[in-house]
């Protein structure tokens, strides 16, 4: 079996990079001591791939990140046959060179990195999916900030005097001052400080029209914070609109009643006495999920044994659908050298190449997306010879 054990602190993980059929089972966890041991299982279920048009399971995020530095696109794409990808810079595709790597796994997830970023790699990246079926296209920001530098200040004698600069590298993370050359240490007269981020990231929104979502933020730091929440660089406060709370080391902004306008980048930024700092979330409007539904429903069908037979039914509602067939309630069907099960241009197919007494029975299609499921069902009835 091609599987990866990883142990991280209390944390324990089986990977398995490409699930197949035969990975299909129950899976135990067995951890033991001198003092006795526990167990814990799961089943895994491995569906078949039916064909369909490409759609991004997982969308790459916007990245920001600083100069020297790499900015990775990571996404997820369905579809059967497996889409082939491709990454733009505005009209330009993108390849794997000496600083874009462009990975694409056959499980459909996979990756484009940006290494070693200048100002210049700032722009809209833009991934492509095809397969004969059709194509599926999302896009991403890259955000080069500038490099960050001390500015001239101008003090009164005898006054306080505060220098800031952000930095970005992985932690731990050492600063030191100077001043004309020579190491300043903590006194009486000096004290420097340094603090890593402080507020987890929101995650992306995709927000249906007419609907409410909340952003959230958490924070870390010592207390008492200064939270402002902004949207495309204007400060947001509580309104009809809005809703703003700050509490402790938790933040949000609820946005009430979705529309067009509220789509764009929101900011969340945190300031107490030590520093600040912001973090950023892209919001989507994206369009209402239509519930699956049947246009044609399997019929009931008898032959005879030995004879070829198919169960058919068209659908139509949001993509992805995902359809499963069964049989007398309980028993999912898959695919073998007897079996056809096909899904394309929204009609789903069950095939028998040749019957048998035992194909004999009660069946049932389902249907499912983002809003919801149906299922309808059909006799097979088996005459003998």
């Amino acid at each position: 079996m091609d599987c990866k054990l990883v142990f991280a602190g209390n944390d324990h993980s089986l990977i398995i990079p490409y699930a197949a059929v035969q990975d299909e089972g129950e899976y135990t966890c067995v951890a033991s001591n001198v003092h006795g041991e526990t167990a814990c299982s799961a089943h895994l279920h491995v569906r078949q791939r039916t064909a369909g048009v490409p759609c991004f399971a997982r969308e790459p995020d916007s990245v920001r990140c600083a100069p020297g530095f790499s900015a990775v696109f990571e996404y997820t794409v369905a579809g059967e046959p497996c889409p082939d990808v491709l990454w733009f810079k505005g009209s330009e595709q993108l390849s794997s060179d000496a600083r874009c790597s462009v990975v694409h796994h056959p499980d459909g997830s996979g990756s484009l990195t940006v290494q070693q970023c200048t100002e210049e790699d700032t722009g809209l990246y833009t991934c492509r999916a095809v397969n004969v079926l059709g194509e599926a296209t999302c896009s991403a920001e890259l955000l080069v900030l500038p490099e960050e530098h001390l500015t001239k200040k101008d003090t009164v004698l005898g006054s306080s005097i505060q220098m800031e600069c952000k930095v970005s590298g992985s932690l731990p993370i050492t600063a030191k001052w100077f001043k004309d050359g020579k190491e300043i240490t903590d006194s009486a007269k000096y004290r420097s400080l340094c603090h890593e981020n402080t507020i987890r990231k929101p995650s992306p929104e995709d927000m249906l029209k007419g609907t409410e979502v909340s952003l959230e933020c958490e924070i870390s730091g010592t207390p008492p914070f200064d939270v402002t929440w902004y949207k495309d660089r204007r400060q947001i406060r509580s309104s009809k609109k809005y809703k703003v709370t700050a509490k402790n080391y938790h933040t949000s902004v609820h946005i009430l009643n979705v529309e067009a306008a509220d789509v764009g980048e929101y900011q969340c930024k945190a300031q107490n006495d030590v520093g600040s700092d912001t973090c950023f979330c892209t919001v989507k409007l994206k369009g209402k999920v239509l519930p699956p539904k049947f246009l044609t429903k399997i019929n009931s069908v008898t032959v005879v044994v030995g004879e070829p037979v198919e169960l058919q039914a068209r659908v139509e509602g949001s993509q992805p659908i995902s359809v499963q067939w069964l049989k007398d309630k309980d028993e999912i069907i898959r695919e073998s050298e007897n079996t056809k099960i096909t899904f394309m241009e929204n009609i789903a197919t069950l095939q028998f190449l040749r019957t048998e007494t035992s194909s004999a029975g009660k069946y049932i299609c389902q249907i499912r997306n983002d809003a919801g499921s149906r299922e309808c069902m059909a006799n097979l009835t088996i005459l003998g010879w």
